[in-house]
């Protein structure tokens, strides 16, 4: 399980460590940005030394045994004082930033000598590249050890979740305040992983077998690396995720459009610039060009609107309301209703056929335009989704005796 789990947790953090330092040699090196990259390093590091297989050989090569716990968990602390840095230099002024990270150096330096000072007073003894923590609970070295890095870990990842959480709610970029909660989270599991492993040691001194315990150690120890690594890296992709829901979005829109567009044009060839073989053909199509078929679909549909309008009648919105507020409508959705009403309505008086189509329901005039054309975009779905969702039946209760009656011959 460890290699599965520490595996991945490894690839990913590679990856943001890639991912930071290509946008670091783009964009430039900031203080902020070099303590991210730090921080990232540490904690491949510390993953990658993690993985039973990379931590035996590293024992080999050193010739010390479980000198891969001091190497992983010393690594581990620094990735949280990183956290610490990157987090505090944000908005810190370029005059102040220096002296925090020579603070931040002599900290790590601090911590490292203690450790490993500690370490090297546990005797040697077998290798145990999948539970040291729970083997070693009764080395009363190996427990002096371990309790300083727990409190030192837990100390750092308290102060990492309040200060990201705090940055995260003071506004900025949308995707850094997702990433950096994100990192908040990261490092609360990181104060649970201590919490168990300090259970570890009160259970090894009571005697107590712990190691069932271990399944829920490591999974939060691969939770809080994957929210770690994606939240150190949200302000790089999360724009694009962004970009394909809009994207996705924009293509819902227009398919949604079809079936109205395609009444109009039906009854109005003219207002199609290119216009499409099927509905298939056409959301191909649109993968070529999407936003600009979509606006051309919303002018087109604009224009056959405009040449029904004189079409529309006061009498049947009056009815169309009253009918729209039986069915329980209100808001967009009532004026959206009154609107296709209108339009179903104009199409009859002008003597199109509409086979297929469905009219809506019923309710007011006109519906204002919107100013902007995500406004309009929405504007039109509405009405589009009123067109077809009400049944055909609900128009016969709209009146329509003013349809121009056929004039006699002869």
């Amino acid at each position: 399980m460890n290699t599965v789990l520490y595996t991945i947790c490894a690839v990913l953090a590679w990856l943001a460590v890639f991912n930071k330092v290509a946008i670091t040699v783009r964009s430039g090196a900031d203080p902020a940005r070099l303590a991210l990259c730090t921080a990232l390093f540490f904690m491949a590091c510390t993953m990658t030394v993690a993985i039973p297989a990379v931590w035996v050989r590293v024992d080999t090569l050193v010739g010390v045994p479980n000198v891969s716990a001091l190497l992983s968990q010393g690594m581990a602390a620094m990735f949280g004082l990183s956290i610490h840095l990157m987090v505090s230099l944000i908005d810190l002024p370029k005059t102040e930033a220096g002296r925090t990270v020579r603070r931040h150096i002599a900290v790590a330096i601090m911590i490292q000598a203690i450790m490993v000072l500690l370490f090297l007073r546990i005797p040697p003894g077998e290798e145990a590249p999948t539970d040291f923590v729970v083997r070693y609970a009764d080395d009363p070295d190996a427990v002096t050890y371990l309790g300083v890095y727990i409190v030192i870990f837990a100390a750092v990842q308290v102060r990492n979740t309040a200060l990201c959480w705090r940055y995260a709610n003071a506004g900025g970029r949308p995707w850094l305040r997702r990433g950096l909660r994100m990192v908040a989270v990261a490092s609360f599991l990181g104060l649970v992983y201590s919490a168990i492993r300090g259970a570890d040691l009160l259970a090894g001194w009571s005697g107590l077998d712990v190691r069932v315990w271990e399944v829920g150690a490591r999974m939060v120890i691969f939770s809080g690396v994957v929210l770690a690594s994606l939240g150190c890296t949200a302000p790089s992709w999360g724009p694009k995720v962004t970009a394909m829901r809009g994207r996705g979005t924009r293509l819902l829109d227009y398919t949604r459009l079809y079936r109205l567009w395609a009444v109009l044009y039906r009854a109005m060839p003219d207002i199609a610039l290119d216009p499409p073989s099927s509905l298939a053909g056409d959301l191909l199509a649109s993968l070529r060009d999407l936003d600009f078929r979509l606006y051309r679909r919303v002018i087109e549909i604009t224009d056959a609107m405009l040449v029904l309008r004189p079409h529309y009648s006061a009498e049947v919105a009056a009815e169309a309301r009253t009918l729209g507020e039986r069915h329980g409508l209100t808001g967009d959705a009532l004026q959206a209703t009154i609107e296709a009403v209108q339009m179903r309505r104009a199409l009859l008086v002008r003597g199109d056929r509409v086979e297929n189509a469905r009219a809506p329901e019923a309710a007011p005039g006109v519906h204002p335009a919107s100013p902007d054309i995500n406004g309009e975009v929405r504007r039109l779905v509405e009405i589009a989704r009123a067109f077809d969702r009400l049944p055909a039946g609900a128009f016969s209760a709209v009146r329509t005796s003013d349809r121009s009656p056929r004039q006699p011959t002869g």
